[in-house]
């Protein structure tokens, strides 16, 4: 159920900048059709082997739902528990951004269909 992705991953990507963050950071790249995207993807300690395409694109797409739901800042910092004043929430939120502009590129037109999957998931 990989729904035509492939994936490399290296273990290595800059810490994410959460407290006391304990586990694994890997740089990813998705391939789909031709187009790759990378990015940064992290596990907590709890998980001992690399993420799987699953894994990756389960997560982004989460994500990446998030953003598109939300119809402003304040309201996906209200949605998943953040302070609305933050710079650190607003500095996540951006980064959610470039995630769902970054799969909308590597996606095209299909990303709305894989957000309808992941959602019935």
């Amino acid at each position: 159920m990989n729904h035509g992705f492939g994936m490399s991953v290296k273990e290595g990507a800059p810490a994410p900048d959460w407290d006391n963050f304990d586990g694994t950071s890997w740089t990813v790249t998705l391939r789909r059709l031709g187009h790759a995207y990378t990015l940064h993807f992290h596990q907590g300690s709890a998980h001992k082997e690399s993420p799987t395409i699953e894994d990756v694109v389960s997560c982004v797409l989460g994500d990446v739902a998030s953003y598109l739901d939300a119809r402003s800042f304040e309201e996906w910092a209200a949605e998943y528990g953040y302070d609305p004043d933050s710079r650190r929430a607003e500095k996540v939120y951006k980064a959610v951004g470039k995630q769902a502009v970054g799969m909308r590129q590597l996606i095209g037109a299909d990303l709305d269909w894989l957000l309808e999957m992941f959602q019935d998931y």
